[in-house]
């Protein structure tokens, strides 16, 4: 696995594996299956073009095997509950081709989001999740604790498909 930091040159390949992958996993949250609010919010050219500027994102390609398999986005100083912002990162986006899931790529992204926030002195590395779906369990497994809940913001996601967990990853003498 390679993570490519995106580029202007990339914004096209990364708005069209975040695209594919979102709608690959999440149509089941949206109202008629329709994710554009999302999608018009994340994966336009000037939206991105804009974040690469932000020197508090990190946004990624993710490379398996010579070819694209996701993308990665993350918020360098993210303050939440108790840490402040040069304390915590977090794990924004981290979306996966159908075609390359199962593989055991997730879990080398999160090793490599593990590894770059201790590299950074950063004590905690913190996400949301769906309450429902595999996601949960998937970062419980890799050692994340639930430390919250929240409500997707989006007026069209269905009610049931709201509820979100915080979860967090405490990193040095924190764990």
């Amino acid at each position: 696995m390679r993570m490519i930091p995106l580029t202007a040159e990339l914004i096209s390949t990364y708005n069209s594996v975040g695209t594919s992958s979102y709608r690959q996993h999440y149509l089941h949250l949206w109202t008629n299956r329709n994710p554009t609010q999302y999608i018009e919010k994340s994966f336009t050219t000037q939206v991105v073009a804009s974040e690469i500027k932000d020197s508090n994102l990190g946004l990624f390609l993710i490379e398996e095997k010579g070819e694209v398999a996701g993308i990665l986005k993350l918020v360098i100083d993210a303050p939440t509950e108790g840490y402040t912002g040069r304390q915590s990162l977090m794990l924004e986006k981290i979306y996966i081709l159908k075609s390359h899931s199962g593989q055991g790529l997730g879990k080398k992204c999160i090793r490599f989001v593990i590894d770059l926030t201790e590299s950074m002195g950063k004590k905690i590395l913190w996400l949301c999740t769906m309450k429902k779906g595999r996601a949960l369990e998937f970062y419980l497994d890799l050692g994340f604790e639930i430390f919250g809940e929240k409500l997707l913001p989006f007026p069209n996601v269905l009610d049931d498909q709201r509820p979100m967990y915080k979860l967090k990853y405490l990193l040095g003498s924190q764990s």
